[in-house]
């Protein structure tokens, strides 16, 4: 375990860290993810804990067609928390073109951060969420459920008890029963 990670992070390969949390009062851009990626090759949960906005989003967003920047892999992430993350986060891992998501992640999220950038994207990372965990979940709606067909949704209670291989509780018949 890695816990709060800053910008002034100096590289290296940490092999055997599997648990990595991101804290710092200035914004995480996106060349810190990069370097994250090569450091945490074997990471399997991110926490990001940053409630600042990111300075070159309108950067990443203007060069996502062009292809110009490498692309962040996290192929061995099952977790990515960004409860406690400016919406800019959210952007970012959800509908950033050079950001790849493995199949089957589990996302704990802000419901409103989660209505707020949800609104006007589209789904690209969406379908490979194997579940959402946000609060509170009597405000689900319709919408989401668009955005996540394949994914079960959960409270953030359940994020802190996921385990390797562990089922966990869903609650897509609760939202099938309320809309």
């Amino acid at each position: 375990f890695y816990n709060y990670i800053t910008n002034n992070f100096r590289d290296g390969l940490f092999t055997n860290v599997t648990r990595v949390s991101l804290y710092d009062q200035r914004p995480f851009e996106y060349k810190f993810f990069l370097r994250i990626q090569i450091s945490f090759q074997f990471m399997k949960k991110l926490t990001i804990k940053s409630r600042k906005a990111q300075k070159y989003k309108q950067f990443i967003k203007s060069n996502n067609n062009n292809q110009i920047l490498p692309i962040i892999e996290y192929s061995n992430l099952t977790q990515l928390d960004l409860s406690n993350t400016h919406d800019d986060y959210l952007e970012l891992f959800l509908f950033n073109t050079n950001i790849s998501l493995p199949n089957n992640l589990h996302l704990c999220v802000n419901y409103q951060s989660l209505k707020r950038v949800t609104y006007y994207f589209t789904r690209y990372h969406c379908v490979k969420l194997a579940a959402l965990y946000c609060d509170p979940l009597n405000q689900m709606v319709e919408y989401i459920k668009n955005y996540f067909p394949y994914t079960c949704i959960c409270s953030t209670v359940d994020f802190r008890f996921i385990r390797k291989k562990s089922s966990h509780t869903c609650f897509n018949r609760y939202i099938s029963a309320t809309t």
